[in-house]
């Protein structure tokens, strides 16, 4: 079925503005009192790029000048703060439209593959709580930008590719899309690199379709496979030499990866399946390879693929493709690759943004299987939107009833979940109650009590976040400068001492240390710290 349909059929028209709505209804609360949160400072409220002359220049052509290489995200944020400042409500409010807009998307890629219930999947991707953090959080508009581009690249490139649409006298348009796929897919990239799964999905589409990938279809993704591995190696390296994911946190045996890759994949498809509680911050788990426990994550989820597998001929070939598009598009997220935000926590909501389109088309297929393809479309007869829904329910009350249950419980956890943005604290504050036992979050409660000038309940917060992770440099750390500021610097002293074995180079510690000794009275001390900290750090 020709995309073209989408724009010129009442009903597809009618449903898309239905998801619209609905989207923008739950996530009324982000935008009405959503802020600025974690991250967001060097993305958006103190990323000078933003207002400097030649800001715009230095995103797209001065490497290394943000964390990562995304410029067509900064670029959004660059024109956005030049519309209106760095009023939260315009960033909010773009998150959320796109959102909206790639759940449309979704839902016409999976009407066109003929998937059952592809509306309802998008509905469910639209109102899943798991995406409130890439949607809330105006740092993850990577995510929602990059997914974007992401789904029309893949709208292109269908529409394009023989498997679907081989009519002979379409040929200079169908290579045009061909063109535009590319084009699109390069966008995706600038926003995100997670991206870069885009031309294995192609391909694994291509294998379902026609149940096999022929040289000519390889040829046809291979230049996606150059430009996505370019990038995807650009941001290992950046994520290395310019955010600091290097050192003994990030250096694990591949037997570990292996472990930490089946735990993630069942924690993420957990979420999917019962979305409570969401924080924004997982405390990490022990890897330990000498408990065989740990071994059953990955071994479940080979088993799973090889079940799946061996009953194509009875089953059909979706399943293995959903399970296979889940999991592929998590790799770069499972730890494989050295991510920093992974010295905090190995898993979170925002990683799983495209990846969790497999689950819910596994799920949501297969509970409208008997639904038939294309139900909003006008076919022999022209139909109102009320006589569609009418015919649905009347086809299987029961299923369009737990349906509405499923899409009504997730709005309302959206809704509910869209409060925790207001602000970095509220954030935080959510986070201690739904995992208590996470450092971090005492870490940056900490941070922020520093910046209201409370330094003694930042005293408390640290002193937590030590007690609940005695391995914190960074926790040390701000210890060490709010103690300096209390004037014990004996105490300052002694978390400074202990972020420098813990984190031997890493500068800032020995700065502190070194200015708490000068004010003590001892120069030539500090002058010894100030030396060591100039050598990492020239």
């Amino acid at each position: 079925m020709h995309t073209d349909k989408f724009f010129g059929d009442a009903n597809a028209r009618f449903a898309a503005i239905v998801l619209v709505f609905v989207t923008i209804c739950a996530y009324l609360p982000v935008i009405v009192t959503g802020g600025f949160i974690w991250d967001d400072d060097s993305y958006v409220t103190r990323n000078v790029l933003l207002w400097e002359p030649n800001g715009l220049y230095r995103i797209w052509f001065d490497l290394g000048s943000t964390p990562q290489y995304y410029p067509l995200t900064y670029t959004t944020f660059w024109l956005e703060y030049h519309l209106w400042d760095l009023w939260p409500t315009g960033y909010h409010i773009v998150n959320v439209l796109l959102h909206a807009g790639n759940s449309i998307l979704l839902w016409v890629i999976l009407e066109t593959l003929s998937v059952p219930g592809a509306w309802f999947i998008a509905a469910v991707f639209a109102l899943h709580p798991v995406h409130v953090e890439s949607t809330a959080w105006i740092t993850e508009r990577k995510n929602v930008l990059s997914g974007f581009f992401y789904f029309t690249a893949l709208l292109c490139y269908m529409r394009f590719s023989p498997f679907l649409f081989s009519s002979v006298g379409e040929q200079v348009r169908q290579w045009s899309y061909y063109w535009f796929a590319y084009l699109l897919f390069f966008c995706a990239l600038l926003s995100k690199t997670v991206t870069c799964s885009l031309p294995a999905v192609i391909l694994l589409l291509v294998w379902w379709q026609k149940k096999q990938i022929r040289a000519n279809d390889a040829l046809l993704t291979a230049p996606m496979f150059a430009v996505g591995l370019s990038m995807a190696l650009l941001t290992a390296w950046l994520e290395k030499s310019v955010v600091g994911a290097v050192g003994d946190m990030w250096s694990f045996s591949l037997v570990e990866k292996i472990l930490l890759a089946g735990h993630s994949l069942w924690f993420y498809a957990y979420k999917l399946i019962w979305p409570s509680p969401l924080s924004f911050f997982y405390p990490q788990w022990n890897i330990d390879t000498t408990v065989w426990w740990q071994y059953l994550f990955p071994m479940s989820a080979i088993a799973l693929i090889l079940f799946l597998t061996s009953h194509t001929k009875s089953w059909g070939s979706a399943p293995l493709v959903a399970v296979l598009f889940f999991i592929g598009t998590l790799v770069p997220a499972l730890g494989f690759f050295s991510v920093y935000s992974m010295r905090y926590s190995y898993v979170a909501d925002h990683f799983q943004y495209l990846a969790s389109v497999g689950v819910f088309a596994l799920i949501g297929g297969g509970l409208w299987y008997t639904q038939g393809k294309a139900s909003f479309l006008q076919e022999e007869k022209l139909r109102t939107p009320l006589q569609v829904i009418n015919e649905v329910i009347h086809k299987n009350p029961y299923r369009f009833s737990f349906s509405l249950m499923i899409l009504l419980l997730f709005g309302s956890l959206t809704w509910k979940q869209g409060y925790v943005y207001e602000n970095a604290r509220t954030v935080w504050l959510d986070t201690i109650e739904k995992t208590p036992l996470g450092w971090m979050p005492y870490n940056n409660l900490g941070v922020i009590a520093v910046q209201d000038g409370n330094f003694l309940q930042a005293v408390e917060y640290f002193e937590k976040a030590v007690a609940l992770n005695p391995d914190s440099a960074q926790s040390h750390m701000n210890l060490c400068s709010v103690y300096k500021r209390l004037e014990k610097f004996d105490n300052a002293i002694e978390h400074g001492e202990r972020a420098i074995k813990l984190w031997p180079d890493w500068p800032k510690p020995y700065s502190c240390v070194g200015t708490a000794l000068l004010a003590k009275g001892e120069p030539q001390q500090a002058a010894r710290y100030f030396h060591k900290g100039v050598e990492y750090a020239p």
